[in-house]
């Protein structure tokens, strides 16, 4: 996965981030969850359907039982990206992600709309995910 590594206060600068937090999504997508583990921190915070998990060692278990779901076909699709915060080394950006979810005969539905904040650092490797949150977008219905 190739990551920009741009200088301060420039588009590219942003762009890179953002590239991180896009590849890190395609690879669940193109079935290589796994891949995604490079893109964090050692020390990641990573929010996940309501539970938490710290380290690349929790995430990537995570992204390893993700990708065995051979039968799962996704497309996280990432919407109205907001840079909330940038300097030097640390970019955060707010984005919705709506996941599709492959249907049997073919079509997606949307399965859920999170709200998500991803923080990134930059390291001497290039940008990488200190921090993902998510949430549901909207509270469940009650049925």
């Amino acid at each position: 996965m190739a990551v920009i590594d741009a200088g301060v206060g420039t588009d590219a600068h942003l762009q890179g981030a953002h590239d991180v937090v896009v590849a890190y999504h395609r690879s669940i997508d193109v079935g290589r969850a796994t891949d995604g583990l490079e893109l964090f921190t050692d020390d990641a915070v990573f929010q996940v359907k309501g539970t938490e998990l710290i380290g690349r060692e929790a995430i990537g278990r995570f992204l390893t039982d993700r990708e065995a779901q051979t039968d799962r076909h996704t497309v996280h699709v990432i919407a109205n990206p907001v840079v909330t915060r940038a300097g030097k080394d640390e970019v955060e950006i707010s984005a919705l992600v709506l996941l599709q979810v492959r249907q049997p005969g073919g079509h997606y539905v949307t399965e859920r709309v999170l709200d998500t904040v991803h923080e990134v650092t930059r390291r001497s490797a290039g940008w990488k995910i200190r921090r993902r949150l998510s949430r549901p977008l909207h509270s469940a219905v009650p049925q």
